[in-house]
């Protein structure tokens, strides 16, 4: 992902377009790489000096983030041994010097102190900052490549505002409603495809929302077929996004790793399986309901019995109306954890579900072990 300044896009009627990185930039991308490998052994500061020649006001993006994809692999490393902190910290408790003599003089006292020499003092006083750090390696990758990085890259930032995502897949479908869930996103599945909405308006958390939202995006361009939608807000204004396989945008076959959102669903696991000596399978087969579809977070199996949970988190009220639809009409036993009252008492009057509500946050392990019990003998 690409930092915002960085994003290349253009607005009219409405809709907002990426100006993605073509064969027409492989040339640039080979300049910035060539820029990046004749400055193995020089400073961050002339590396930049480097990329600053290969900018123009049309390019200067496209540069930008280019090197912003290859900085992400290099390594970078101190010209020196010594502790910058430490050199400053010695040279300054001696005060000002105003006069060359001076400051030669509290140079051989810092070279003496920490054992180096004066050249070696002189390199270790800002090494730490930035522009002075030396590149030591920049990674394998050929200008094919990064501009495929850099127009994933640039998708990913453009989602970082997304407050609603629509997609179709060909393929890997469950591979990416996986991820839908793990990053806590809310979502349904619908004849049109997936739509993952964000809560916005009601909680104020599109930034993170969208974060999320972006790292779908590698598993869902994986597909040999694909086409999304999103909504986007930029100066309290919603832009509709538009892109598809068909496009023939270049970019790469990758999936990123999705982490979980929260070490609840590990620990829920781990506590299941240990204390009743249960098979517990995060995420199991999809549920179809109706014209949707629907995926409970968990499924506890004992012999042939099974009893599916759901952990209910703090979501919109339209989202739990609909997730309310979906449970009532899923032929299943399910054990559902929720935080809200009125969701709860609602869902208790559906059979075959039961319902247990958090306390204060939390779930209540000793009344969920208890129900899961009772289930399992029904």
């Amino acid at each position: 992902m690409l930092p915002r300044e960085l994003l290349d896009a253009r607005r009219s009627r409405g809709r907002i377009y990426l100006n993605f990185a073509s064969d027409e930039h492989l040339k640039l991308a080979k300049a910035v790489l060539i820029a990046f490998k004749s400055s193995i052994g020089q400073s961050y500061a002339e590396l930049q000096e480097k990329l600053r020649h290969l900018e123009t006001a049309s390019n200067y993006k496209k540069v930008r983030g280019f090197a912003k994809i290859i900085e992400r692999e290099c390594k970078f490393s101190m010209a020196t041994n010594l502790d910058p902190w430490e050199v400053r910290k010695f040279l300054f408790e001696r005060g000002y010097v105003t006069s060359e003599f001076d400051r030669i003089k509290v140079l051989r006292e810092a070279a003496e102190h920490f054992g180096a020499s004066i050249e070696e003092i002189e390199r270790a006083i800002f090494a730490d900052r930035e522009e002075e750090k030396i590149l030591e390696e920049v990674p394998e990758i050929n200008p094919e490549e990064l501009i495929k990085r850099y127009n994933l890259s640039l998708l990913q930032t453009l989602m970082f505002e997304a407050v609603r995502l629509t997609f179709k897949v060909s393929s890997n479908y469950k591979e990416i409603l996986r991820g839908v869930k793990k990053l806590g996103l809310m979502y349904e599945v619908i004849d049109e495809g997936i739509e993952v909405t964000g809560p916005a308006s009601l909680l104020k958390l599109t930034r993170k929302y969208g974060t999320s939202i972006a790292k779908l995006i590698p598993g869902i361009v994986k597909a040999e077929e694909w086409w999304m939608r999103a909504e986007v807000v930029e100066d309290k204004r919603i832009y509709i996004f538009e892109l598809s396989s068909e496009e023939s945008v270049m970019l790469p076959k990758i999936m990123e790793r999705i982490e979980y959102s929260s070490s609840l669903e590990r620990e829920f696991a781990s506590k299941i399986k240990r204390i009743l000596g249960v098979d517990v399978i995060y995420e199991p087969e999809i549920i179809k309901v109706g014209n949707y579809a629907y995926i409970p977070d968990f499924l506890i199996k004992k012999g042939n019995k099974k009893v599916y949970v759901e952990i209910v988190g703090f979501w919109t009220r339209d989202y739990l109306k609909r997730k309310l639809e979906k449970i009532s009409k899923a032929k299943i036993q399910m054990l559902l954890i929720v935080n809200d009252e009125l969701f709860a008492e609602k869902a208790s009057r559906f059979s075959g579900k039961e319902v247990l509500l958090m306390k204060k946050g939390k779930i209540p392990y000793k009344d969920v072990i208890m129900k899961i019990k009772e289930m399992l003998k029904s």
